[in-house]
């Protein structure tokens, strides 16, 4: 019978192979879903930058310079996640986090920032109009930054996941070896 899931029993040979496997092989779904949150990241970036209506501001400097930090930090913690860091893995949860709360910083911004300019135009109606304020953002833009931030997101938290998870078991698998080499040594002397 085929089994779909991959699922194999705890106790059976095949399992214990494959967590063998893994003390040689890197962690290469944490580290792809990784890459994936820095593209998904870079595609965010462009949205918000080619717009001509996001006036540059310190607050803009301040996101783009988080976006180079985060696209960097996101890069070496994929080396983390490819070797089952534990502590990578939780990084990597708190870096997905970190993308969703984005979503109410500069996109949400720069939205509700053409809603009162769109309000201002339709109060001026044919009349002369000079508005101060920030252009910002349309809805179709906005909602790019939203579904390419949370895309990043939910590979950075499923990349967080996996490493954990895998790296449990494969941290389980070595203590179970080491157990097994010191009761060896004992029965040896």
């Amino acid at each position: 019978m085929i089994n779909l899931f991959n699922k194999v029993d705890k106790d059976s040979q095949l399992y214990k192979t494959r967590t063998d496997i893994m003390r040689y092989k890197n962690n290469s779904i944490s580290f792809l879903f990784c890459i994936l949150a820095i593209v998904f990241n870079v595609l965010m970036f462009f949205v918000i930058y080619h717009n001509n209506n996001c006036t540059s501001n310190f607050e803009l400097g301040i996101d783009a310079l988080l976006n180079v930090c985060l696209m960097l930090g996101i890069f070496l913690l994929s080396e983390k996640t490819k070797s089952y860091n534990k502590n990578g893995a939780f990084i990597a949860i708190g870096f997905g986090v970190i993308q969703i709360a984005r979503i109410f910083w500069i996109p949400l911004k720069y939205f509700l920032a053409n809603i009162e300019y769109q309000k201002a135009l339709a109060e001026a109606g044919e009349g002369p109009f000079t508005y101060s304020g920030i252009i910002g953002m349309n809805q179709g833009d906005f909602t790019l930054c939203v579904i390419y931030l949370s895309l990043s997101a939910i590979c950075l938290i499923i990349a967080g996941l996996v490493a954990y998870f895998k790296g449990e078991r494969l941290r389980a698998h070595i203590a179970e070896i080491e157990k097994e080499v010191k009761e060896a040594s004992k029965a040896g002397k």
